[in-house]
């Protein structure tokens, strides 16, 4: 069985601060798994779609079978450990990552890109889908947490199919690549799509 979650993480980091993360979430029928890989060179694509630096996976399996046996205890043991990552990969103790452009690239890195490079959170979607949250940069506790509980909570309503026909199909008009990107805009307190090549025309 594919791990419920799975923390990918670039090998410089210490494996040490996902602890407080694992412990959160300890169960006999939760599968965590831990997968360092090398630091990743310089990129050709569009950086929005890049990995971050260190990947929240979160499978369906975790939606569609464990949440259902667990219930909305586990739901909130999910939000509480993802808070306990702020601090280290988006807060003061964070280290700073930056994109590096190949020489093939057209694609630069945007100067005012307000999105982590560090740390992100992605979810499986129906047929071989995705969701990814982009997280701000210097984000304040106030809105990580906001950020983190609505990413969290429109997962639950789509895995439940609780979202209405205006959404599904917004979501299907803002997939690139097989992926959906997502960001928390606090001037509306909500979740929003994010279109990763701002010219590009919406079907």
């Amino acid at each position: 069985m594919n791990p419920h979650i799975t923390i990918m993480y670039e090998e410089d980091f210490s494996k040490s601060i996902f602890d407080e993360f694992i412990n959160t979430l300890s169960s006999n029928n939760l599968s965590i798994q831990l997968l360092p890989r090398e630091k990743s060179g310089p990129f050709a694509g569009i950086e929005w779609l890049l990995p971050t630096a260190v990947i929240a996976y979160i499978s369906k399996s975790y939606f569609d079978g464990f949440l259902n046996e667990m219930g909305k205890d586990h739901y909130n043991l999910l939000k509480k450990g993802f808070l306990s990552l702020k601090e280290n990969l988006v807060g003061s103790k964070a280290p700073k990552v930056t994109l590096v452009t190949s020489s093939f690239s057209e694609n630069k890195v945007k100067k005012d890109n307000p999105y982590s490079f560090t740390f992100s959170i992605i979810s499986d979607a129906d047929d071989n889908k995705k969701f990814k949250l982009l997280i701000k940069k210097d984000i304040s506790d106030d809105e990580y947490n906001k950020t983190i509980d609505s990413f969290l909570t429109f997962l639950q309503k789509y895995h439940n199919e609780n979202l209405n026909d205006e959404m599904r199909a917004e979501i299907k008009q803002n997939t690139f690549a097989n992926t959906t990107l997502v960001a928390f805009n606090p001037e509306i307190d909500e979740l929003i799509f994010v279109n990763p090549i701002p010219q590009r025309k919406k079907a």
